[in-house]
């Protein structure tokens, strides 16, 4: 087996485990900024929701990637 194609498995088990333990502390970073839309400390727990959320689409762009590129490499 091809080594980018096993860094292509890791990566992408080990992203997917962390934005599913991750998710259930942003559910209630999010809910926490329903409840207090101007409360104290809101602005930091958006700026934690909204780097979480780049970060997320930054996963899956080179999860992508990862896999166009093992897909041109093979073919």
């Amino acid at each position: 087996m091809d080594l980018l194609l096993w860094f292509t498995i890791v990566f992408v088990v080990i992203g997917f485990i962390v934005l599913i333990v991750l998710s259930k502390s942003m559910k209630d970073r999010v809910k926490f900024l329903k409840s207090n839309p101007d409360g104290e400390g809101s602005e930091k727990e958006a700026k934690t929701v909204i780097r979480f959320i780049w970060t997320a689409v930054a996963f899956g762009v080179v999860s992508m990637a990862l896999v166009v590129t093992w897909f041109s490499g093979n073919a």
